[in-house]
């Protein structure tokens, strides 16, 4: 026998679940009959898909109602009965409000069909219907209202879920519907769904605004190397270029390395360096967008004092990442150094481009390693531990005779993260510009670069790696 389209609100019941019904039945007999409604099941599909496998005769009960209480009876009779996550409650009051609404919507049209009739045959039209029609109507209002309930809180209430829910699957419904047999299936959750979309809005985007930045400048050079210290070449950007939606910097570490005026220029005592290091944040502060963010890359001894100078300057602090670079420096008397901070800090937490695209999302291990269901198909994003190897003489990307060249996976990332095509990128520590490598090659579209530089033989190594893209 066929299923009536009411009792699809429902999912079917899982294959374990049904075969322990149908033991059940084997042993005790059915206990209840199946109803049937226009000559189809209304209620029952699985004590009817039981008795089957059971090899038990299925009992029939015919419902005389109307459509309206058809639909309610299939509602009342099983929402109780089944054991339905929140989301899959929520994709049921989807399905119900649909039914509700189209059967509220024929007896509207039946009724103004006999009232044409009506006065058509030289009778006086009064409105007036069968009975229990025009109170059925009048009870249910607006399509998005059933008889059930007014509100998405009630409706939700009723399959145990909740409002927002009921009403993401209803865009969710009206934006990717394939997606909603998934959910009844219990493969994905509203959540999940809801964020694929946002994905997939968000990528579109991107990709659309790439295709005008390419098409707006494609003869004009999207990289600019300022020779200068940090604080005239941040006031040249504030002045001139700006304002940048990224600032990635990566300062000297005051801890003795050669930059190119001798180790000791990198040795200043803490409380010159940490005044110098709160005068540039504040620089580049003024250089940025709104909306816009700080990143930050700084070595063990001063992370907590950049963490404190960041918040100072009036930033909030949106994460605080450990890049493990696998290997590092082997130490006799304490752990071995193998990690480096990056601050990842925004001027307006309530306002900043973040975006969740394929460089910043993986799958989860329990996704991967224990096949756990409630594992998001579609991934994760990453963990604030970030395990990119550091960079070894022998590979290819390594710049010769530059001590602190940062990796472009490093870099990637947080410009595609944190930025849009077409965006201002400024590094005020530019170096051997990773950071503009990984700004102007950008997928889906390039960003504008400006790195700023005040060693001129990294101006120079700068400039050749930029000129060969």
């Amino acid at each position: 026998m066929e299923f009536h389209r009411f009792a699809d609100v429902f999912p079917m019941m899982p294959d374990a679940e049904l075969q322990a019904l149908a033991d059940d039945i084997r042993r005790n007999g059915l206990r209840e009959p199946m109803i049937t409604f226009e000559a189809k099941i209304l209620d029952g599909r699985n004590r009817y898909r039981a008795c089957t496998l059971a090899g038990v005769a299925a009992q029939f009960k015919p419902f005389t109602g109307t459509p309206l209480e058809a639909l309610k009876l299939v509602w009342s009779e099983n929402y109780l009965r089944r054991h339905l996550t929140s989301s899959q409650g929520a994709v049921a009051s989807h399905k119900y409000e649909i039914l509700n609404s189209e059967i509220v919507e024929g007896e509207r049209t039946a009724a103004k069909e006999r009232q044409r009739k009506g006065a058509s045959e030289g009778g006086k039209a009064s409105g007036r219907t069968r009975r229990g029609e025009t109170k059925a109507v009048q009870r249910i209002g607006q399509p998005s209202r059933t008889h059930a309930t007014d509100t998405d809180a009630k409706l939700a209430a009723v399959t145990g879920t909740n409002r927002q829910y009921v009403a993401d699957v209803r865009k969710i419904a009206a934006v990717k519907p394939q997606a909603l047999e998934e959910i009844e299936a219990g493969k994905k959750t509203v959540p999940q769904v809801r964020r694929e979309i946002q994905v997939e809005q968000r990528k579109q985007e991107l990709a659309a605004k790439a295709k005008v930045v390419e098409a707006s400048f494609p003869d004009q050079p999207l990289w600019t190397l300022i020779h200068a210290d940090v604080f005239d070449g941040l006031s040249s950007v504030r002045d001139h270029h700006g304002p940048a939606r990224l600032i990635f910097a990566d300062p000297p570490y005051n801890i003795g390395i050669d930059y190119g005026n001798g180790a000791k220029a990198d040795r200043l005592p803490d409380r010159d360096y940490l005044t110098w290091a709160e005068q540039w944040i504040g620089a580049a502060k003024e250089c940025m967008t709104g909306d816009g963010s700080l990143w930050v890359m700084i070595c063990d001894e001063y992370a907590a004092e950049y963490v404190l100078a960041i918040k100072r300057a009036g930033f909030t602090v949106r994460n605080w990442i450990k890049w493990y670079e696998t290997f590092g420096v082997n130490c006799a008397t304490q752990f071995n150094r193998t990690s480096r901070h990056i601050i990842y800090a925004v001027e307006d937490p309530k306002r900043y481009v973040f975006n969740m695209v394929d460089e910043v999302t993986r799958q989860s291990d329990r996704q991967t390693k224990y096949g756990d269901k409630r594992a998001n198909p579609g991934g994760k994003l990453w963990d604030d531990v970030w395990q990119i190897p550091r960079l070894t003489g022998t590979c290819s990307e390594r710049i010769p005779d530059f001590p602190t060249q940062v990796p472009l996976a490093v870099m990637r990332p947080i410009i595609a993260v944190a930025s849009e095509p077409g965006d201002l990128i400024v590094d005020p520590f530019s170096g051997s510009a990773s950071t503009g490598v990984a700004a102007v090659t950008a997928k889906p579209g390039p960003r504008k670069y400006i790195g700023i530089e005040k060693q001129k033989r990294f101006i120079e190594a700068a400039h050749n790696r930029l000129a060969l893209l």
